[in-house]
């Protein structure tokens, strides 16, 4: 099933949805977000040479006051010999080592940046997720901030969902604001949109609570009869397998996938069940939303206004057109805690030439997990469960009907135990499945029966210490930077 569209967009197609979204009236700083919203569009559509010399400029004067204003960054130039004036392009950006989830908690006070310009003050502290060790720890000035619900705007613009619609969440309960939500039974109720209500006129929204089972969401949704749900990746898996035996009600129009990785199988069984374009976009607690996935193309554009973003290769170089990199991000509008080249353990596809989509805002292909984990992990246990993953989606629905969640897990001993969350009595036929999926998976690579397996029925899987839900999980992960394994946050 296909849900991109082959037909680009266009400025006068932006400039014209842009108008169902109707900004507060009584704002304080209405013309500053008026202006904003206007940059927005024009960026889509920037002619690239004039885009990237845009960028060059917001980047050159984000490091010049970096190095002038934040201790860390200015011992590092001077350990470097380095001066701002003389960085030409951002391919000089290779000059300046990368930060680390370490860096950012060794020298979080020399991080912050010693005098701010006016409109810059800190309003806020955010934590990134964690599932061992102790979160990130990130200031945020109300600039920043103020991006994050224009930005979000922007991502429902392109996929076209219209303010008046109902909105539901599905995600932790403290993810609701505390100041605009009221708890009604097990919904959270709310008068508009969070974030994007704060600036623009929006319908009402609704959310629920992501540790209740699957069958009880499934059902809360129906008859919530939204619009549009937004809803962490792994549990949309799991509200998939639950709306494969239900009767939906039919109002949804949109779905966004959030938080951590949306696989391309995970993504074709919403898509198939719900008979919907699954929508999603990448982002980071510690900068925000850095990139959106345009519907028309399949490509993440990033939000250039908002950060800068690199691919680079094993050697900190900019990795070639199909190589896989790792993903480094410089935040742009946080001048309270500036952070540059920010090394987010994530994977990146480069990608050249425009995108079908019409927009020219730089652009990557497909994401992967953790590189920094995953590279802990035994020999073929990626193959492992790529090929188990691959088995397993051929899974009859007779048989698949009653499951609800699932996590692989592999322990220091090299074994493996298959977790499921299932309804009803019988789960013979699955487990039996399950078994025939595990020896062809292995046998694929020419393991055959040497490595352990077992299959282990639970009531629940519970979330890591990040709140996601992990289909895989190994023991050789260290914890050394207290991220979300395999993970994409946001």
């Amino acid at each position: 099933m296909e849900f991109q569209s082959e037909q680009a967009t266009s400025y006068e197609r932006e400039l014209s949805e842009q108008t169902l979204w109707r900004l507060k009236s009584r704002l304080p700083n209405r013309p500053q977000l008026e202006g904003i919203a206007a940059l927005l569009i024009e960026n889509e559509f920037r002619e690239p040479e004039e885009m990237q010399k845009w960028i060059w400029h917001r980047l050159k004067h984000f490091l010049q006051f970096a190095v002038n204003q934040v201790p860390y960054y200015r011992q590092l130039a001077g350990q470097l010999g380095m001066d701002v004036r003389d960085l030409e392009s951002p391919s000089d950006l290779t000059k300046i080592p990368s930060l680390t989830k370490g860096h950012l908690r060794q020298y979080a006070k020399e991080l912050h940046a010693e005098i701010l310009p006016g409109g810059y003050d800190v309003i806020r502290s955010m934590k990134s997720s964690g599932t061992t060790g102790e979160p990130v720890n990130v200031d945020f000035s109300r600039l920043s901030l103020r991006f994050f619900g224009m930005l979000k705007q922007r991502e429902f613009r392109w996929c076209r969902y219209k303010p008046e619609g109902l909105m539901a969440y599905i995600r932790p309960p403290d993810d609701f604001p505390h100041d605009s939500y009221e708890e009604i039974g097990k919904t959270y109720r709310s008068s508009i949109w969070p974030y994007v209500g704060a600036w623009f006129h929006t319908n009402r929204s609704v959310g629920y609570d992501h540790t209740r089972p699957v069958d009880e969401q499934v059902a809360w949704l129906n008859e919530s009869r939204a619009n549009y749900l937004v809803i962490e990746s792994g549990a949309l898996e799991s509200l998939a397998f639950g709306q494969e035996n239900a009767i939906s009600s039919g109002h949804l129009e949109g779905i966004q996938s959030v938080a951590t990785q949306l696989t391309s199988d995970m993504r074709r069984r919403a898509e198939s069940v719900f008979d919907l374009r699954i929508d999603q976009n990448y982002g980071l607690n510690e900068i925000g939303i850095v990139a959106s996935r345009c519907p028309e193309g399949g490509r993440y554009h990033v939000h250039s206004e908002h950060c800068y973003l690199e691919i680079v290769d094993d050697n900190g170089q900019p990795a070639r057109p199909g190589e896989m990199g790792r993903i480094l991000v410089t935040g742009l509008n946080n001048l309270a805690m500036p952070i540059l080249r920010y090394d987010t353990d994530d994977l990146a596809e480069v990608v050249t030439g425009p995108c079908p989509c019409g927009r020219t805002l730089p652009s990557f292909g497909k994401i992967m997990g953790r590189y920094r984990r995953s590279a802990y992990l035994p020999g073929y246990t990626w193959q492992y469960w790529e090929n188990f993953r691959n088995a397993f989606e051929s899974m009859p629905q007779t048989v698949l009907k009653s499951l609800r969640q699932y996590q692989l897990h592999q322990f220091t001993d090299g074994s493996f135990e298959f977790r499921y969350v299932a309804v009803g009595d019988s789960a013979t036929a699955f487990e039996e499945y399950i078994s025939r999926a595990w020896l062809q998976a292995v046998e694929s690579i020419g393991a055959g029966e040497k490595v352990k397996f077992e299959i282990k029925r639970v009531k629940k899987i519970p979330k890591s210490r990040g709140r996601k839900y992990q289909n895989f999980t190994s023991d050789f992960a260290p914890p050394e930077d207290g991220s979300d394994p395999y993970a994409i946050s946001h």
